[in-house]
């Protein structure tokens, strides 16, 4: 039988699980449905010329396209001011796969965050005395994990970029829609590989500075705990 400590300390860890699984999906909310983002890429990418319309189009067809991801929008058939359609058939069909994607990530995230405070409030009734010394090292060692793993994918990116891209694709969507052609695909004239570099490093900032600082409170409140029940 598992004992009061034992128990608790299992509860922690899975909590903190899902405490950096949710800052992750957030972050990444964050960072692809930041506006301000897309324009400062639109703009050292020059991509308007590239698409050839102006930058309020741009901004107004990324809106549209934002708005689609998050399920606000029932489809993707974006029009030209003049005339004709924006994405093409298979640009479509690929942006229903990453709509899901993101849908699935919105659900899984919520369930974490529903989980997470289900957890805290059944630890803190049950292990009124552990449950905040338990959860701040269940923290510091799961965060810390994740920023070695954080830290690998990264390098792995630096080396190879396309590599991880590509093997991205090939684990989360189930057919070549990805494939898209630069030269005649709106989507990936928007959002070539550049922009996903910098999309990555831009999430990638965001989820270390609010694992870091919660990492910084775990410790303090983990010395401070222990400090009394010692």
């Amino acid at each position: 039988m598992l004992d009061r400590k034992n128990i608790c300390a299992i509860m922690s860890t899975l909590s903190s699980i899902l405490i950096v699984l949710t800052i992750m999906l957030t972050s990444i909310e964050i960072v692809s449905f930041d506006k301000n983002f897309y324009s400062r890429q639109y703009e050292k990418n020059n991509t308007a010329q590239l698409v050839g319309v102006t930058k309020d189009e741009l901004l107004e067809i990324t809106d549209e396209l934002l708005l689609y991801l998050r399920d606000r929008r029932e489809d993707l058939n974006v029009m030209y001011s003049r005339g004709g359609n924006v994405f093409g058939d298979r640009e479509i069909d690929h942006m229903k796969d990453v709509k899901l994607l993101f849908l699935y990530g919105f659900k899984l995230r919520n369930i974490a965050f529903f989980l997470i405070v289900v957890s805290i409030v059944l630890m803190s009734i049950i292990y009124p005395k552990l449950w905040i010394k338990y959860l701040s090292f269940a923290f510091i060692w799961v965060s810390a994990v994740f920023l070695v793993l954080t830290i690998l994918i990264g390098i792995g990116i630096v080396v190879d970029f396309d590599l991880v891209w590509d093997k991205f694709h090939q684990i989360f969507f189930n057919n070549d829609l990805w494939l898209l052609d630069p030269d005649t695909d709106v989507l990936i004239m928007m959002m070539p590989g550049i922009f996903f570099i910098n999309l990555i490093k831009e999430f990638a900032t965001t989820f270390l500075i609010t694992i870091g600082a919660m990492l910084i409170l775990s410790c303090y409140t983990y010395k401070k705990y222990s400090q009394k029940t010692n």
